[in-house]
């Protein structure tokens, strides 16, 4: 329901500043959202229905490392091979293009469904955290884990600001 209304949203003020109608789109998808073949083909079916209900009648995906790739291949000025690495909220994809003339070859993709998320609670917890106190002692008492735990949710970040006693 969430990415209907945002894509609702989306196409309104796409259609209002290209003052016509969209009846398709092209979405990312990560290579993987999941592990298991099932999980991932409901996991594209319930996008592709979201894109439906938000009043696409035509709807197609394109891997987003692939997508990053083509993006790269407009202004890449020689031929190359390309490495993509795209590190999302909860994936992890590896694409390698060959770019050449102007067109774009896929030569490999893949991917797993450990994401940006999983990298930065790991380097929040190891590099970060220490420098606000974490592993310290006060008055001979470890500090408490309890903030530091806070402070790996991306969610708990954004209170930082808002949130004085935080």
């Amino acid at each position: 329901q969430l990415i209907t209304f945002l894509l609702k949203h989306i196409k309104t003020v796409a259609e209002q500043y290209l003052d016509q109608e969209l009846e398709g789109v092209i979405l990312g998808r990560p290579v993987k959202f999941s592990e298991d073949e099932q999980t991932d083909r409901d996991f594209a079916s319930n996008l592709e229905l979201a894109c439906h209900r938000a009043g696409f009648a035509q709807v197609e995906f394109q891997y987003e490392p692939v997508a990053a790739a083509f993006n790269y291949a407009l202004t890449a000025r020689q031929a190359e091979n390309i490495l993509i690495f795209d590190f999302g909220g909860g994936t992890f994809d590896v694409t390698v293009v060959r770019v050449e003339n102007g067109d774009s070859k896929v030569l490999g993709l893949g991917g797993v469904p450990v994401g940006g998320s999983d990298f930065d609670r790991a380097i929040m917890h190891e590099k970060i955290t220490p420098l606000f106190g974490r592993g310290t002692q006060v008055d001979g008492l470890p500090v408490s884990n309890g903030p530091y735990i806070e402070l790996l949710n991306w969610q708990s970040i954004m209170q930082l600001n808002r949130d004085r006693h935080f």
